[in-house]
């Protein structure tokens, strides 16, 4: 179980995170609803669980999201105590949580859905031309990304099957 923890109005306090996202906020309706602190934006920033390992985005906050004291311009994966700041509040990143690539040898009976941005990426081609890209793109580890092209060279036409397996056994060639 992952979990954000940080200092509150006259406490501290603890979220836990529940997959698959989350917003974080002023307004009482977001899942971590920061009411206290007023350079929270309504909707400031975004958690997401992909494949394992929790990333946060900026959702346009007027005071903008930081890691680790560097702001998040772009979708930013979280690893164990890291510090989330939102507005002037500190939230500390724990529990349990994976943010390092499965190794090459973990053993999984079938990969993990595909988010709405990663089948996107996938039905329309937009694949780079090596693993280690595609792994990137999909924000996903490289057995996560060879199972997904596997599985969309399964289903698909002839032109993204060749192109699929192509990736894939290139990747198993190189490790070799």
């Amino acid at each position: 179980m992952a979990v954000l923890q940080g200092n509150g109005p006259s406490s501290q306090v603890t979220y836990e995170l529940v997959p698959d996202r989350m917003t974080i906020g002023r307004k009482p309706e977001n899942d971590i609803a920061i009411e206290w602190d007023k350079a929270v934006s309504r909707r400031h920033a975004e958690l997401e669980l992909v494949a394992g390992s929790w990333f946060v985005s900026d959702l346009d906050s007027a005071n903008g999201t930081f890691v680790n004291g560097s702001k998040v311009d772009r979708k930013r994966a979280l690893h164990s105590g890291d510090e989330l700041r939102v507005g002037d509040t500190t939230l500390r990143m724990g529990g349990i949580i994976s943010s390092e690539p499965l190794s090459d040898t973990a053993q999984s009976t079938k990969p993990p859905e595909l988010t709405r941005k990663q089948s996107e990426v996938l039905r329309e081609r937009r694949l780079p031309g090596n693993m280690r890209r595609v792994q990137r793109t999909l924000l996903c580890s490289l057995p996560c990304a060879d199972s997904w092209l596997r599985r969309l060279a399964h289903c698909d036409g002839s032109a993204a099957r060749t192109r699929a397996i192509r990736l894939s056994d290139s990747r198993r060639s190189t490790e070799r």
